[in-house]
């Protein structure tokens, strides 16, 4: 609980900060979205955990919080950062002006975030952030909700989410970029836990897939 606490206040503190440096940047016709883009970074994680802790109690833990989520998710944020601050700084006139991909962006990171913070609540305690290998006495297949649109909403919202926030900060490079690994992570993921999934339920989890499409392009 004590290591809980403490990285919530530090994420409020940065949350806090990030906000207001972004409002007085607004004001100020300056790059207000890379303070804005942090902050959302610290809402994401703070959510990753306090949806587990409040909807799934039997799987929340330290790691809830997705700082741990690998290197290549570190390297693609760190990747991000470093080509808003080198385009902000050295091209700005060109590369960072124009609102209405922002706007574009913040649309898509909004209906990500609100995808997937829905699928993880439906879901409840059918969620998990690591792939289960074998099917729980409690696992049942969810096909209501969210799940009714997509048999991937989670996956579906991080997706957006994650491109959105590309468009948002103005990085051409990082939106091509992500928008690729994203697609190969997810391409990759999803046939291996189907194929779980068919095992743990079956004829029923096949019709399922016959039905409810992933929306995430060509997957």
């Amino acid at each position: 609980p004590d290591r809980v606490a403490l990285i919530s206040a530090w994420l409020g503190i940065f949350f806090t900060i990030t906000v207001i440096a972004s409002g007085w940047l607004v004001v100020y016709h300056k790059y207000w979205q890379l303070p804005a883009f942090m902050a959302i970074l610290c809402l994401f994680h703070f959510l990753e955990y306090w949806i587990t802790a409040r909807y799934n109690p039997s799987k929340v833990s330290i790691d809830s919080f997705l700082f741990n989520n690998g290197s290549q998710y570190s390297l693609a944020h760190g990747a991000a950062l470093t080509e808003a601050i080198i385009e902000w700084i050295f091209f700005k006139p060109v590369k960072k002006n124009y609102s209405f991909v922002s706007i574009l962006g913040l649309g898509l990171i909004i209906w990500g975030q609100c995808l997937r913070s829905m699928a993880m609540i439906h879901a409840s305690k059918n969620f998990s952030h690591i792939i289960a290998h074998h099917k729980a006495d409690s696992h049942d297949l969810v096909k209501t909700g969210v799940y009714s649109i997509t048999r991937h909403p989670s996956y579906l919202g991080y997706f957006w989410w994650a491109i959105g926030t590309q468009l948002f900060i103005l990085n051409p490079v990082s939106t091509v970029g992500f928008s690729v690994v994203l697609w190969r992570f997810f391409n990759r993921r999803i046939k291996y836990e189907e194929n779980l999934l068919i095992k743990f339920f079956g004829e029923e989890y096949v019709e399922y897939k016959k039905t409810t499409p992933t929306l995430i392009p060509f997957i």
